[in-house]
């Protein structure tokens, strides 16, 4: 058995014959569902077991820019964890991502998202962060005057135009944009559809989504991947799009930060049920980056006097903050739970310190994946 390593280019084939082995429920091609994960300029965080010739056991990462309010910080995206049944057990996969995490805190990141929460992930100290409201539209009309298009090959600049001007996103490059758009326009095999409307009035588009449909198995799925622009333009077009897919309901998570888009939605009458980060789990991974990352964010929340009474510093146990003479540590899943908020309870009370600090500076947004999505 030799890894964990980065994959070399004569295994990617057998890596690809495992993952699409292992979500054969995907129905689908996992290269194609997963374009930016699986370019050939991101091998080099794809992380492998092989027994022999063959790949056993697949982690992959992607490392990725985030605009968080102004300020930006690198995220470790993780997922297509796979290993072949007759090697379960063994542990392949938590060296994979151990050796991923290793690598993506020596390269700046200092927050880990993954898609899904298997209990290998919460035992390395992942947890369920944020807060969104899930509401479900049915097939119908745009509301008056919104008009949709469904966005071609040209129209990926425009796209782009319109994701720059969200407060929490993914920086992505316009290759970035290409590589994801083109399995969108090839409509290839792949684990799920997605379709990219463009919805605004006559004169010009005011913003933009991403749906995805398909089935895990036969049980099927339709959501809103990603979404920027006027918050009631998409929440008036989501009708007409579900129409034009033919699928409902057709699900919007709404982000408790998001208060615009959280009114719009309200205003329908649907009503919501709660629910996570559209099904990620996250962890602080490296204290020291995320603080220099957030220390713009920091100082505005507090003002500079408040950040300079507020220490974080890692120790054995996780991680501390001192507040004056109150000095408390929190395991790493308990830290990130009370910096980016959870869905079950209010972290910052459950601190018990501080609380007039940590109140205004928490609970920090985590951009949704989108077509970030690994």
């Amino acid at each position: 058995m030799e890894g964990p390593r980065p994959v070399k280019p004569e295994e990617i084939d057998s890596l690809f014959d495992l993952v699409n082995t292992v979500f054969s429920g995907h129905k689908g091609g996992m290269r194609d569902g997963f374009p930016l994960l699986f370019d050939s300029r991101n091998w080099q965080n794809l992380f492998v077991m092989t027994d022999g010739a063959r790949v056993v056991s697949h982690l992959g990462m992607r490392l990725d820019e985030a605009v968080v309010l102004g300020c930006r910080l690198k995220i470790a995206s993780v997922g297509a964890v796979a290993t072949y049944e007759e090697y379960r057990g063994k542990g392949l996969a938590t060296r994979c991502l151990e050796a991923a995490e290793a690598k993506a805190i020596s390269e700046g990141a200092s927050v880990t998202l993954i898609s899904g929460s298997r209990g290998l992930y919460r035992r390395l100290g992942a947890v369920k962060v944020g807060r969104s409201f899930v509401y479900g539209f049915a097939r119908g009309e745009c509301a008056g005057g919104i008009r949709i298009q469904e966005a071609a090959a040209g129209d990926v600049f425009t796209l782009g135009r319109l994701y720059e001007h969200e407060p929490v996103r993914f920086h992505r490059p316009l290759e970035d944009w290409h590589a994801v758009f083109g399995p969108i326009m090839a409509k290839r095999p792949a684990p799920f559809r997605d379709r990219v409307y463009l919805f605004g009035n006559e004169n010009s588009p005011t913003g933009y989504t991403v749906a995805r449909y398909g089935s895990w198995g036969e049980k099927p799925f339709c959501f809103v991947m990603e979404y920027a622009g006027d918050r009631g333009h998409l929440v008036g077009a989501l009708p007409a799009i579900a129409e034009s897919i033919g699928s409902e309901p057709l699900d919007l998570a709404v982000p408790d930060y998001d208060q615009a888009l959280r009114r719009a939605a309200a205003a329908t009458g649907i009503e919501p049920r709660a629910d996570y980060l559209l099904h990620h789990t996250a962890k602080v991974s490296s204290l020291p980056s995320f603080i220099r990352s957030m220390k713009p964010l920091i100082e505005q929340r507090l003002g500079r006097t408040g950040a300079g009474g507020l220490a974080f510093q890692p120790s054995a146990g996780g991680y501390d903050i001192i507040v004056g003479e109150e000095h408390t540590t929190f395991s790493v899943p308990a830290f990130t739970v009370l910096v980016f908020g959870s869905p079950e309870r209010d972290a910052v009370g459950d601190a018990q310190l501080g609380e007039g600090l940590l109140g205004r500076l928490f609970p920090i947004p985590l951009p949704l994946p989108g077509l970030n999505y690994v």
